[in-house]
């Protein structure tokens, strides 16, 4: 088997271990065919309420028209994780309880159609959680592109002096690639983590602390929860290589991490809101979460 093959048996073979026999087949192709459940309710592992299904609905991802049926769907591990609401987590500095609201989006530039669609929002009493939700796309063949326009301050939805600083930011992890003969330059970053998707997560949530007069949390966290393996030596021949792109994926959130506390959190502390920037795996944020035994039990699948 090839890598991606491995990595997606592992995934099935746990997942049939906790859950049982399985209905596959949820589309045309040999993936969908073997990784695709033709039930969304089974890769669901409570009851989805009406209230979030409607928020799955509005949401700019289109989830529920077959992508959720995936055992590597993001969305599918990101309602797993965090049910149907309020999330209470019951220990660490995030401790307490938060209203939840999925696919929740805001607007990042002018006259931008694609708004940053962050995979989960936590509203709590003093302290907000922005969850941008990760499983198997770090694992594939990084392609991180950038509208021309997050490099120009006069597009952005913020004071200029502000959007100077997100420019010079973007300038960082950006560079102009030419893609061939005829092809238009792109503005790409190198590397496995992507660093541009959050940082237009941090422009999103920055533009609503400075327009919305009412916002005002005493902290915002921009939590990126990415599902790893837990054992690695279950992929036999293709551990090293794993292992290698889950280095190349921590030191790239440490680098970005770095460059957002030297550009970003300086212009949330003038506004009177301290700023956090955390990496999680799923398997830690399953730690501090509180669940239903059954639920718990059920989430097993993603320890791999």
């Amino acid at each position: 088997m090839d890598y991606l093959t491995t990595l997606h048996e592992a995934i099935k073979k746990k997942l049939i271990a906790v859950e049982g026999p399985l209905e596959f087949g949820n589309g045309g192709s040999r993936t969908r065919k073997l990784y695709h459940l033709k039930r969304l309710e089974d890769n669901l592992v409570v009851p989805m309420s009406g209230s979030v299904r409607a928020m799955y609905e509005r949401g700019g991802g289109s989830e529920l028209d077959g992508k959720m049926c995936s055992i590597r769907s993001s969305s599918a591990m990101t309602f797993n994780l965090l049910g149907n609401g309020p999330v209470r987590i019951t220990s660490g500095k995030h401790a307490g309880s938060y209203e939840l609201a999925y696919e929740y989006q805001l607007p990042t530039l002018r006259n931008n159609p694609h708004p940053a669609n962050l995979d989960a929002y936590l509203k709590g009493e003093g302290e907000d959680v922005y969850c941008e939700m990760k499983m198997f796309e770090w694992l594939g063949t990084p392609r991180h592109t950038l509208r021309p326009d997050y490099l120009e301050a006069t597009h952005y939805l913020v004071p200029r002096e502000d959007a100077e600083r997100f420019v010079a930011m973007f300038q960082k992890l950006a560079c102009i690639c030419v893609m061939g003969r005829g092809r238009k330059p792109e503005h790409l970053s190198g590397g496995r983590y992507d660093s541009l998707q959050m940082t237009k997560h941090l422009l999103a949530i920055y533009g609503k602390l400075v327009n919305d007069a009412t916002y005002r949390p005493g902290k915002v966290t921009l939590l990126n929860c990415v599902w790893e393996f837990a054992n690695p030596s279950t992929l036999e021949g293709y551990m090293e290589k794993y292992l290698k792109m889950e280095t190349e994926e921590h030191k790239g959130f440490e680098s970005f991490e770095k460059l957002a506390e030297e550009y970003i959190a300086p212009l949330f502390e003038a506004q009177g809101t301290s700023l956090s920037i955390e990496y999680m795996t799923a398997a830690e944020l399953m730690e501090v979460v509180e669940y239903e035994p059954c639920h718990r039990a059920k989430l097993e699948r993603y320890i791999v």
